[in-house]
């Protein structure tokens, strides 16, 4: 009996702790979203400022839309953890996509002509993460409305 209740109270003060963290944290990547949106902008129109009619070179816009992929891998993490705070339950499938969106920033950056063998070690870890989403969509029960739904049952 005190040990049932020994283990609730720990486990209590665990949840307590893991969604301080959460929030925490959700604060820290909401701060980021916000200084790189703004960031975003500013390098936008200092590029269009310089460059004459309105065109961007292929650099520039590797970057620009490098930085736009980091944002998103951000709001990805937001997207995660939001969920995670609201069942208490960690949402592999959003967290494999913010990995493939940062995969594809990486992609997006890095120069193959000098880098061969990253070509090769990007595509393996897509592919990876790619099946890794697959499997785990396969194996999600799904209800007959085509809603996905947890291992417990809709809630």
């Amino acid at each position: 009996m005190i040990l049932s209740t020994y283990k609730d109270m720990v486990d209590s003060v665990l949840s307590v702790f893991g969604r301080a963290v959460i929030l925490v944290m959700l604060g820290l990547l909401m701060a980021v979203v916000s200084i790189g949106v703004f960031e975003l902008v500013v390098l936008l129109a200092q590029q269009l400022a310089n460059e004459p009619l309105l065109i961007l070179e292929l650099d520039e816009f590797r970057e620009f839309f490098s930085f736009c992929l980091m944002v998103l891998v951000v709001v990805q993490l937001i997207a995660a953890l939001r969920a995670s705070l609201a069942d208490g339950k960690l949402h592999v499938d959003v967290l494999l996509l913010a990995g493939l969106i940062a995969l594809t920033q990486k992609m997006l950056v890095v120069d193959y002509a000098r880098q061969s063998m990253a070509l090769f070690a990007s595509a393996a870890a897509i592919l990876g993460l790619c099946g890794g989403y697959f499997l785990l969509r396969r194996a999600t029960p799904v209800t007959k409305s085509g809603r996905q739904r947890n291992w417990e049952g809709d809630k």
